[in-house]
């Protein structure tokens, strides 16, 4: 069992937080993008993400080079889901009432945090592999989180009243966030983008 083996290995937090962003994404992210969005959310650094995937889950993860790209550069390497009996598995534990380790609502929630931390992150950081993403999609990721509806989550007490719940730590940490961000200028490419139609991801 791959996570077990992880567990002993003591990488068994980065591996299943990969998972978590690899079975909920609209679209792969690529080595460098799922490096910095797993350093966000665990608070520490990743070295050499590319030998950690190959090496701990090769047999359920796919690193596929971009069209045109080389294979050896983290930013133009994706991660896809490989074995169809894995992406089986993992949909099964998904909506698992017994285990919320890789329930979708949570894994969204997780990822409306490390957007809005990389958005919110002072300084800025210099990395900007995130940026177009974390700009584009904290919303979508907060509403699915809540398990709503987009014309539901258009209103924020209804939201609120009817959404589902996060685990109460995520929740504190994610509004924070959403708080600090709303109520500063890091909002304004958000707003510019918002304004133009396109941040009602569906």
């Amino acid at each position: 069992d791959i996570l077990a083996r992880a567990s002993n290995r003591g990488t068994i937090d980065l591996i299943a937080e990969v998972l978590r962003w690899t079975m909920i994404l609209p679209k792969p992210f690529t080595i460098r993008q799922v490096t910095v969005a797993a350093e966000l959310s665990l608070g520490d650094k990743v070295f050499n993400m590319e030998e950690l995937l190959r090496t701990e889950c090769g047999s359920l993860l796919d690193l596929v080079p971009t069209l045109g790209a080389g294979a050896s550069h983290d930013e133009s390497i994706e991660i896809h889901i490989g074995h169809e009996t894995f992406q089986v598995w993992l949909a099964e534990r998904s909506e698992s009432k017994h285990d919320s380790s890789f329930a979708k609502s949570v894994a969204h929630g997780r990822a409306a945090r490390v957007c809005l931390l990389y958005l919110t992150a002072n300084p800025p950081l210099k990395d900007d592999s995130l940026q177009t993403y974390a700009i584009t999609r904290w919303r979508w990721h907060l509403r699915l989180s809540m398990g709503i509806p987009e014309r539901q989550f258009a209103e924020p007490l209804t939201a609120l009243e009817g959404g589902t719940s996060l685990p109460p730590a995520l929740a504190v940490q994610t509004f924070g966030l959403l708080f600090k961000y709303l109520s500063s200028e890091a909002v304004e490419p958000w707003l510019g983008y918002h304004m133009q139609g396109e941040s009602y991801c569906k």
